[in-house]
């Protein structure tokens, strides 16, 4: 058995996160503050909402406000009997929202089936509020990418980047089993380890590191372990759904690329399979496997740069890995499903807000 890990790059931590106390509702009271701020109908912009909900529900349940305890994180989660939820605020919500059975709803993502073990206690975690540290991701650019204005536009358009006449051949048609590995190496999730950081001085404050462990195939049989660190602060935003091309479109491309795609059957030539790809969005597939030796993805403002798609296809588990992995090499992705979004759109999307990480779910073709 081998075992591959990898540590984030940062050891600074910032001041403690803002919690708050909750308190017990009883027949004088509907709870804290909080929960009076909810049920009086007050609105507030951004995830204040959220809060004020998970605060009002918990105030108002005697063994879910005892369990887990009066101080609470609501930018982290907390472990109730047997359950687990987590704030889209936390990292660990964003990447374990993808797990098998979880469900989200108002800002708050319930994992049932994954309860975090204590890399300190060296057990599962009981009852109790938890906060988890991740580091901002590192920006690539001077500026936002709305700051771009029209070179935003010209970058994600279908004709492609730069100036010049558009030629038919000059586009291709990215179809999914055409980029399918020869062979899948299987993952599986095994665990979610958080583990507690040194408290600052005069600090009872303890912030949590939090990992995943995965077992993965190799070429020789054996079974790896690879533990991927969640070090940076990551967003993962899910590609707009398209359709195909109208009825009146029609491939014509060599015959080399005609009998690649499988497009023309008795003479008849078909519609086209998915919207064309302008040679200039350069991108290329990587199977789960390659992520491995703490490699780092290019640096995706170069227009140059390939887009990286992730191929996690075929399972949850999957899907985790590759979600844990944008966390560890901090770099934002865009996933998208397939039969929902289309292989050439999801490279153009990803180019346009500036994203170098594609990851595709759902099921596999073969």
């Amino acid at each position: 058995m081998q075992a591959v890990s990898t540590q984030c790059a940062s050891t600074d931590f910032p001041p403690p996160p803002a919690c708050v106390q909750l308190q017990a509702a009883d027949a004088k009271t509907f709870g804290s503050w909080l929960s009076r701020s909810w049920l009086s109908g007050l609105v507030l912009p951004g995830a204040n909402a959220c809060h004020l909900l998970m605060s009002t529900l918990v105030e108002n349940d005697d063994s879910a406000l005892q369990k887990p305890g009066e101080t609470a994180y609501f930018c982290g989660g907390f472990v109730l009997s047997g359950r687990t939820w987590w704030s889209k605020a936390c990292i660990v919500g964003r990447v374990f929202g993808a797990a098998a059975n979880s469900t989200d709803c108002m800002g708050w993502i319930n994992v049932p089936n994954i309860i975090p073990f204590s890399g300190t206690l060296r057990r599962r975690l009981s009852n109790g509020w938890i906060h988890v540290h991740a580091d901002e991701a590192p920006s690539l650019r001077k500026h936002t990418r709305i700051h771009d204005g029209a070179s935003m536009a010209g970058q994600s358009s279908p004709p492609g980047i730069g100036d010049g006449k558009v030629k038919g051949t000059e586009f291709r048609i990215p179809i999914e089993h055409a980029y399918d590995p020869p062979r899948r190496q299987k993952i599986t999730f095994d665990s979610l380890t958080l583990t507690e950081t040194r408290p600052r001085n005069g600090d009872q404050h303890r912030d949590s590191k939090a990992s995943a462990t995965f077992w993965g195939g190799s070429d020789n049989g054996e079974e790896v372990r690879i533990i991927l660190t969640l070090c940076y602060d990551i967003y993962f935003i899910s590609a707009q759904p398209c359709r195909l091309p109208h009825v009146d479109a029609r491939l014509r491309v060599s015959d080399e690329t005609e009998h690649l795609f499988s497009r023309r059957r008795n003479g008849i030539i078909h519609p086209l399979p998915s919207h064309p790809l302008h040679k200039s969005f350069r991108f290329v597939n990587k199977e789960l496997a390659e992520l491995r030796d703490s490699v780092l993805p290019p640096d995706h403002t170069d227009l140059r740069s390939e887009i990286w798609v992730l191929d996690a296809r075929g399972s949850e588990d999957r899907q985790l890995f590759a979600r844990a992995w944008c966390s560890q090499v901090g770099r934002h992705a865009l996933v998208a499903r397939t039969g929902r979004t289309w292989l050439s759109c999801c490279v153009r999307e990803a180019r346009a807000i500036d994203i170098g990480i594609v990851i595709r779910i759902g099921s596999s073709v073969r």
